[in-house]
């Protein structure tokens, strides 16, 4: 992977963050509790999506500050993934969440999200 590869991984990673703090900040304002476990799982399926997207870019940085930067980001985005998926236990009674709906919504396939 060429070096504009990765910060092409980098710039989307930072617009895909500004766009999720804007979700979140939405989310505390919605009190209907159908819609806010949509937008918690949209939230969520969208810090797994930026996740990944460091995690490739984070090996392929050539720059020692953006490295650091990724390594002190990387695991505060996952601890926000696992605070998601708890309220999602919580709130849904279910270890189980089927999320068609809101991939749908996002045009994501099931196969860009596991991979």
């Amino acid at each position: 992977m060429a070096h504009s590869t990765a910060k092409q991984l980098w710039r989307a990673a930072q617009s895909g963050l500004d766009e999720v703090l804007q979700g979140e900040a939405a989310t505390r304002e919605t009190e209907d509790a159908a819609e806010l476990l949509r937008m918690r799982d949209a939230l969520f399926l969208k810090y797994v999506g930026i996740v990944r997207a460091l995690q490739e870019a984070q090996d392929q940085l050539v720059q020692p500050q953006k490295r650091r930067l990724v390594e002190r980001l990387l695991p505060a985005l996952m601890g926000r993934v696992l605070e998601l998926r708890r309220m999602q236990v919580e709130n849904g009674m279910s270890e189980f969440r089927f999320m068609d709906h809101v991939m749908q919504d996002l045009k994501l396939t099931p196969v860009s999200v596991q991979s």
